[in-house]
């Protein structure tokens, strides 16, 4: 846990991340810590990322639970590791 994020419940997370860019999402912020959807982009799809795949997978992990959404002034939301059930 170098990012100082809760542990990972993997039992619990591995039906939300079958999908490529959802498990980058998990790996990403289980390193880095909680990010805004911007630098959470370009980790996980590069400079060119497309905030719209971002939006959606992320939200399907904030729906299901893996994720926190907390929206910025400007926005932006940063999304972090929901703690573990």
């Amino acid at each position: 846990m170098l990012g100082g994020e809760p542990p990972a419940n993997w039992i619990a997370l591995a039906p939300l991340i079958k999908h490529p860019t959802r498990r980058l999402i998990v790996h990403t912020l289980r390193r880095e810590g909680p990010l805004p959807a911007s630098e959470l982009g370009c980790a996980v799809d590069g400079p060119n990322f497309r905030r719209a795949r971002l939006s959606y997978h992320a939200n399907v992990l904030v729906g299901g639970g893996a994720l926190k959404a907390k929206q910025l002034a400007s926005g932006e939301n940063v999304y972090s590791l929901a703690p573990t059930r």
